[in-house]
Formats: C-alpha cells, structure tokens, sequence
C-alpha cells in the first residue's frame, strides 16, 4: 500500500513527477502520416479557494463553435491547497481541497459570433491528496512548508485583518457559484482552417453564497483577445493558442477593502499532435493579483501556473482532456491541481 501510495504521489507531483512522464509519453509518441489538429487550450484558472470566486475565465482559443453548433464541456477542476503566513495586520490559513465542477456550454449564432454560460458548483472540503503528497514530500526529502502541522485531514479556509475574522469556513461547504454569460466575436475569417482571432467579452454574476466562500459578491467584466495559430510550426504539428486581456471588478464581498477592480490576465501555450487521437498539450496561465494593500503573498502577488497534459480523442466524437497544474511560486495558488474534462459538439 505505502509503495502504491508513493507511486501516486510521483504521478500527482507535475514538478518532479508528472512533468517527466508526460515528456516521455511525448517523445515515444511516433508521428503518423494522418493526423488531425486539437487545438484547444485547457478550460483552466485560478483554484485557489479566494481567487477562483472571480471572474477570471477559463482559457479559450481564437477558434469559435461552428453556426448553430452546440459545444458541450463537462470539467472537473480539484485544487489541494495549503497556505499559512501572517504579516503585522494580517495573517491566513488556508488547508484543504476546492473543487469546481463546471458546464461550459458555447453555441455558434446563426447570424455570427458565438454566445455561451458557464454553470459552475463550487465544493469546499477535506483534502484527499494530503496522504499522497506528504508521503511523496517524504520520499523525496523536499520540504513540505508546514503540511505536516495542519490539522489532519480537515479543512479550514480563515482569513484575519488586525485581529479581526475576515471570512471563515471550518468544514465541508458547497453550492451553485458564480454564473458568467459570454459573447464572442471573430475578428479574423470564421472559415479559415490555419488562424484565428476572436475578441471575447462575459459578464460574471454574483449568484454563489460569499458567506460560504462559493461567490465573490461581486458582478465582473472581462474583455479578452484570444487567438489560435496552426500556421507557423505546422511543419513540427505544432499549434499556438495565447490570450490576453482584463477584469473589471465591482466591489465584492470577500475583503472589498483590499480588492482591486482592474486585473490583468494572459496565458500562452502549444499543442503537438503526433497522432490522430492524442495531443499534447503544455500552457502557463497568468495573472496580476486580485488584491493590494497587504503583505500576504497569494493576496498581492501575481499568479503564474504551468498546465502539462493530454486530450484525447473518444468515440462517438468525444475529447477528453486530462492536466496537471503546479505553481511557479510558492504560495501564490495551489500546491497541485487536477483537471478533467470531456468535451463535444452536437
């Protein structure tokens, strides 16, 4: 059981584990003469139990869903976290696991364009990787920043400014989260097989419960430009996907005082398609901090993620995607996160 164990954990580990075996996977793949493009950035974003209350939107590319399609997404996104500091105002304690089950539906206007909703259920609770990376931080001799200290198995999400409870959850929580509507315009030809470029817009509502850290209170603008390249490394079977764009904040409801209402955020990344049904996928996702005013590092610094993993092409004319995230620095999102998603047009 304790080798099964430190077997997962090297598989949950993207920094040393995960990362080495999906380049394997990758350079053992041997390209076939038929092959397709699937182009389509990870659905991620910030999981952290704070951040992922905004609206920052899932990654998309410059490809738009067909006239009177139908794109369906079904993601699991499951983010194990742990983060303690206190500065002279503030200190924060953050230890458990947040999952975020999304139905990402996006339909192409018959009239141009591409209209969506991203439905999401948020679901606070106790960490269930904990045993698988404690033991792999064992193993491997590397630091576990304090792990071993929390409270086993549990899960509390508590924030405190000058002494005072700013939010709190001690126990297991979940509900509706925050609703987001989109529109997207193409900006280069709809039709055209090689480029794309769409400017994408969505409005987040503030429907989740913010007593129970499941909304932000706050209704948020984004305004994206995203775009899907096939053309420039299609002799390596390589395709560039990228966005960049910005978040406008009203004042919400998880620390308002600290809270700013204009957010920067981007991601870049490759997929390489060395057959007709795999792809593999690596992307960084990044963005400015959503808070100011304090010392606390996941508050006030920028967040910069690495997203490694695979899509797989299914019967029936299904993808599924499968990632691991890992942060770049420490304390700025979550230890690991584990994506899933299956996807299909109709």
């Amino acid at each position: 059981m304790r080798c099964w164990r430190i077997g997962a954990n090297y598989f949950f580990s993207l920094r040393t584990g995960f990362l080495p075996v999906w380049l394997l996977i990758c350079l053992l793949a041997v390209p076939e003469a038929g092959w397709t493009f699937q182009d389509r950035p990870f659905f991620t974003r910030h999981l952290s139990p704070i951040s992922n209350l905004f609206g920052l939107p899932g990654a998309e590319g410059g490809r738009l869903t067909a006239a009177e399609a139908l794109d369906a997404r079904l993601v699991l996104n499951v983010a194990n976290s742990f983060v303690h500091g206190s500065t002279e105002r503030d200190a924060q304690y953050l230890a458990g696991e947040t999952t975020r089950y999304e139905l990402v539906l996006r339909y192409g206007l018959p009239w141009g364009g591409e209209g969506g909703i991203d439905l999401p259920l948020v679901h606070h609770h106790d960490g269930y990787f904990d045993d698988f990376i404690d033991e792999f931080h064992d193993f491997f001799k590397i630091s576990s920043n304090g792990r071993n200290g929390r409270q086993d198995g549990g899960i509390q999400y508590i924030f405190t400014r000058d002494g005072k409870t700013r939010f709190s959850v001690d126990g297991e929580t979940a509900g509706m989260g925050d609703v987001a509507l989109f529109y997207a315009l193409p900006l280069v030809d709809a039709d055209s097989d090689q480029r794309a470029l769409a400017l994408r817009m969505g409005i987040k509502l503030p429907t989740g419960d913010s007593d129970r850290l499941l909304g932000s209170g706050s209704t948020d603008f984004s305004l994206r430009l995203t775009g899907t390249d096939r053309q420039a490394l299609e002799n390596l079977r390589l395709t560039l996907f990228g966005g960049v764009g910005v978040l406008l904040m009203t004042d919400g409801d998880i620390l308002p005082e600290l809270q700013r209402n204009i957010v920067g955020a981007g991601f870049l990344g490759t997929s390489w398609n060395p057959l007709s049904w795999l792809s593999c996928k690596l992307q960084i996702d990044i963005h400015s901090p959503l808070f100011s005013g304090s010392e606390i590092r996941e508050l006030s610094s920028w967040s910069q993620q690495i997203v490694a993993g695979f899509t797989f092409a299914l019967p029936q004319d299904v993808f599924c995607d499968f990632a691991i995230t890992e942060n770049f620095i420490e304390e700025t999102s979550p230890d690991v996160v584990l994506h899933l998603a299956l996807r299909r047009t109709f």
